[in-house]
Formats: C-alpha cells, sequence, structure tokens
C-alpha cells in the first residue's frame, strides 16, 4: 500500500526556515498532499498501486521471526488506543538463524500517543522479531520499504514551503522551485519492487526504473 510514513523529524535539515516550521506546526495535511502527488504521478505512468509497498508483518511473539528478502527499512507500529503506560517496541535482526539477535531500533508510545509511529533504521537484516514493554498486542506491526521516502520528502517540503510563499521571488518561492526540481530528479530514478502477478509476495525480476513522461512536474 503507497503511504507517505514520513515522521516529521525527517523533514528536518534541508532549510532553518523549515525546521522552525516542522517544529512547530501539524504536517498532516502537507504529507498527505505529497502522497496524493505521487499516486497521481505513479497512475499517469500506468504503474499499479495495488502493487507497491507490501508490507512484512511482525507479531510479538519471541519465538516467532519473519524473513525479509528485499531489505525494508522502516517498522511500523499500530495502537489505536493510547496505553496506560509509556510502551517501547523494540525490532531486532540477524543474518542467520544461529546468530544472537542485535537490537535493529525502537518504537515508543507515551500515554499522550496513539495511531501509527514508525522508525527507520540503516543496517538491514534477513530475520526479524519484534517485543514490547510493557506488554501490549498493537493493533499492526510491519515492516516497510523506504523506496519512496525521497520522493515524499520533496513534495512534502515543496507543499510546506508553497504554503508559506508571500510574494513573488521571496526565499520560500526559491525554496519551492529547488524541492519540485529535486522532487522530478528523485522520481524520474525510482528503482521498486512489484507484485506483478497479485500474488501478494514481490516478483523476483520484478524492479524496474520508472522513468517520468514528462519532466516537468508540479503540484
Amino acid at each position: 500500500m503507497l503511504q507517505n510514513y514520513l515522521e516529521n523529524t525527517e523533514l528536518s535539515g534541508y532549510h532553518p526556515s523549515i525546521d522552525n516550521y516542522v517544529a512547530s506546526a501539524s504536517l498532516t495535511t502537507h504529507k498527505s498532499n505529497a502522497e496524493k502527488w505521487l499516486i497521481r504521478r505513479l497512475k499517469n505512468d500506468n504503474v499499479k498501486l495495488r502493487q507497491l509497498m507490501l508490507t512484512l508483518d511482525l507479531t510479538i511473539d519471541t519465538s516467532v521471526e519473519e524473513t525479509d528478502e528485499i531489505e525494508r527499512l522502516r517498522v511500523a507500529v499500530t495502537l489505536n488506543s493510547v496505553p496506560a503506560q509509556t510502551t517501547t517496541y523494540t525490532l531486532y535482526g540477524r543474518n542467520d538463524e544461529v546468530d544472537d539477535w542485535e537490537s535493529v531500533t525502537t518504537v515508543a508510545f507515551t500515554t499522550a500517543q496513539s495511531g501509527t509511529r514508525t522508525a527507520t533504521f540503516n543496517k538491514p537484516y534477513i530475520y526479524y522479531k519484534l517485543t514490547v514493554s510493557p506488554s501490549v498486542t498493537p493493533d499492526e506491526a510491519y515492516l516497510i520499504e523506504t523506496t519512496f521516502d525521497l520522493v515524499f520528502t520533496y513534495v512534502t517540503l515543496a507543499y510546506i514551503a508553497r504554503s508559506l510563499k508571500k510574494s513573488a521571488g521571496d526565499v520560500w518561492t526559491e525554496l519551492y522551485d529547488g524541492f519540485i526540481q529535486d522532487a522530478v530528479d528523485a522520481y524520474s530514478t525510482l528503482v521498486f519492487p512489484q507484485d506483478l502477478d497479485n500474488d501478494g509476495t514481490y516478483d523476483s525480476d520484478s524492479d524496474e526504473i520508472n522513468n517520468t513522461k514528462s519532466t516537468q512536474l508540479f503540484l
């Protein structure tokens, strides 16, 4: 399922003014608009959305490990209700069934948080398991690929810049133009696996470069 999983903190570091805005504003609308933008672009290029971003489900069971063959680099956990106390989910990984488990990353919910929270990591493993403390079974937990994150990042930043523009040629106009070009460059070089036969798993030979039909992409 194609979805913009970016956390607000992942949009920091691109410009000081953007950092200030990200720290103080709700970015839900901007991230949603970026998701819709990418959906339109992919559909225009005849890519089937149902064949993208397949998840690898995780269960809270120390005896169960899941095998990831495509190196997904984001873990997502969903709690539909606020927990009674801070709850931390820890992802572990290893590359051989006899290796010791290594802590990969954590996703935490405070007593004021619910919904879906995610965390990215840089070192992929073959096998994964998920633990929790204290014992709160999530409504969903899964690994998801980060293939489209760079496009989501630049388009979300472009929507932020466009919303802050006050006059032609101001700093936000320049930032908007730059982020749009970055999004075009990222989109034109996308490589992504697909479930071409719709059997719920990626096809081993499905990676393809998705060349855009237009060199000019706008919000």
